[in-house]
This record gives C-alpha cells, structure tokens and sequence, in this order.
C-alpha cells in the first residue's frame, strides 16, 4: 500500500472526525527537513507518554529518519489501526504504510478499601 503526502491529509481528516469530540485524542505531525514523513497519534491517558517519545519521537529528531526498529511496530489497516488505537496503542501514517505502535500504560493499581465509604456493622 503506497500513501502520498495528499493520502496522508485525508486519512487525517478521516481519523480526527472520529475523535472529533474527543479531548483525548491527540496528534503531531512528524517532519524531516521540513518535509511531512507521517502524522502520529494517540489517547492521551490510556497510551503512555514517555514510550512514545522514547520509542518513536526521539529517534526521529536524533535519526532524522522514519525506519527505526521496533519489535512491538506493526503495519494494520486503517481500521485495524483505529482498533489498536483505541486500545492504547499509537498509530502512525506514513507515506507508504499505516503502522501501531504498542504504547499501552501500565496501570499498576492495588486494591484497597476506600477512605470515604464506611461501613457499618451491627
């Protein structure tokens, strides 16, 4: 599947009409030499953050290219994609592929009992 940079435009027009509503979706545009390479995204809060800027924002600054491995990259279709996305994965467009990028948050959350619900026995 070969996208152009036209493609690209629409299938963002696409993907933010979906989340149109949506304070949580979030987007950012990638360039290199100031020429559009992709558009990413995700949801902010069920995606982690810091892996997205470790895994895909750093080495495109640093590598000034798109062809960084990663073995949790995948390519999808655009409806897979959005699947993935809504799972908190991050989706990327791309001039020739659409890729999801495992960047789902570790929620590490205990049990407890609450503070302001008491109960009583009696």
């Amino acid at each position: 599947m070969v996208i152009n940079v036209k493609d690209i435009y629409e299938l963002d027009k696409k993907i933010k009409a979906l989340f149109l509503d949506d304070d949580t979706f979030k987007s950012k545009e990638l360039f290199i030499d100031n020429n559009l390479v992709g558009i990413l995204y995700y949801i902010n809060g069920i995606s982690d953050e810091k892996k997205i800027g470790e895994l895909i924002i750093k080495p495109v600054l640093e590598l000034e290219r798109m062809d960084f491995y990663n073995p949790s990259v995948s390519k999808v279709s655009f409806d897979k994609g959005v699947s993935n996305l809504l799972n908190g994965d991050c989706l990327i467009i791309l001039k020739d592929k659409i890729l999801s990028i495992d960047t789902k948050t570790n929620f590490n959350r205990s049990i407890v009992e609450p503070d302001n619900e008491t109960v009583e026995k009696g």
